[in-house]
């Protein structure tokens, strides 16, 4: 959505689609992302450019079979105050971090031993259906997710601009993927030595499937330079306490997830208890330093 004035474009506001699986039915949830008001135009009002833009584009947009439709963002502080305020955004999560220090050795629990755990590939996501597979077999781990197939995976990350992104494939003996990992450098200056985890699949009983890419993970950032791997799970998710379990810690992050949803079922409060997200589905960089303007370690 442009907004134009006599001067040329004053504002503009867009929204990428995600094709979501919620329960047995396909949505389509969309991002909010790109916005920006020229500077002469720039209000904190109801009737500011910013907010009719906002309005503009849920109406455009909000056309999701039977008003099961969420739009999500990640604003801004001004941002923020605006959709809260006007237009009907509501907060969902903070983006709180799983970090740990790659000093320590390890990022893994005891159980995984070579002879019992799947192998460790780099692999790519372009026409392989064996990622479609993971995601069906993921499905009762959650009640909501953005579709992560091939064709979604590898326009996220294997077509993306700033390229760089490593995938850790955990695959069985029948060359079957029982999970994966996408690793890159952070390229946030205040997240210097980062290594992000930006997407995660493992099913939530396959424990060694997991401890085996937490540890191939924690390899593969090292050798990157990276002094500490930090990602981004729902808190619902056993993954979340067994990351911490294998040495993880949850840090705050000055980001929040905010959320606008059509059905009175599927509100804010239901998708911060079952809607699986990382950092794989939002555009931007994500935010790891601690408030304050504190650095990790």
């Amino acid at each position: 959505v442009l907004g134009l004035d006599d001067d040329g474009i004053a504002g503009h506001l867009s929204a990428a689609p995600r094709t979501t699986r919620v329960g047995d039915a396909t949505r389509r949830f969309a991002e909010i992302f790109g916005g920006f008001v020229a500077p002469r135009r720039r209000r904190l009002r109801r009737d500011s450019d910013y907010c009719r833009l906002g309005r503009a584009l849920a109406e455009a947009i909000a056309t999701g079979d039977d008003g099961d439709f969420v739009q999500f963002v990640v604003p801004s502080p001004v941002e923020r105050r605006l959709g809260h305020a006007f237009l009907e955004w509501k907060p969902v999560t903070t983006l709180t971090v799983l970090q740990r220090s790659l000093d320590g050795g390890d990022v893994a629990g005891p159980a995984v031993t070579e002879a019992t755990s799947p192998r460790i590939d780099v692999i790519r996501f372009c026409d392989d259906e064996r990622f479609a597979r993971l995601f069906e077999r993921c499905r009762g781990d959650f009640a909501a997710a953005t579709v992560r197939d091939a064709a979604f995976l590898a326009h996220r990350f294997d077509a993306h601009p700033g390229g760089a992104f490593t995938v850790l494939g955990a695959v069985d003996d029948a060359g079957e993927l029982r999970g994966y990992a996408v690793l890159r450098r952070s390229r946030d200056p205040a997240s210097a030595g980062t290594v992000v985890l930006w997407d995660w699949l493992v099913p939530a009983d396959d424990v060694a499937a997991g401890e085996r890419l937490l540890l191939a993970a924690g390899a593969r950032a090292r050798s990157l330079g990276g002094v500490a791997l930090a990602g981004f799970v729902p808190e619902w998710s056993p993954w979340f306490d067994r990351m911490q379990e294998a040495g993880f810690r949850v840090r705050p992050t000055p980001r929040f997830l905010f959320a606008r949803t059509s059905s009175r079922r599927h509100d804010s409060h239901w998708l911060h208890q079952n809607w699986w997200h990382t950092f794989a589905d939002t555009v931007l960089e994500p935010g790891l330093a601690v408030p304050g303007g504190a650095r990790w370690s």
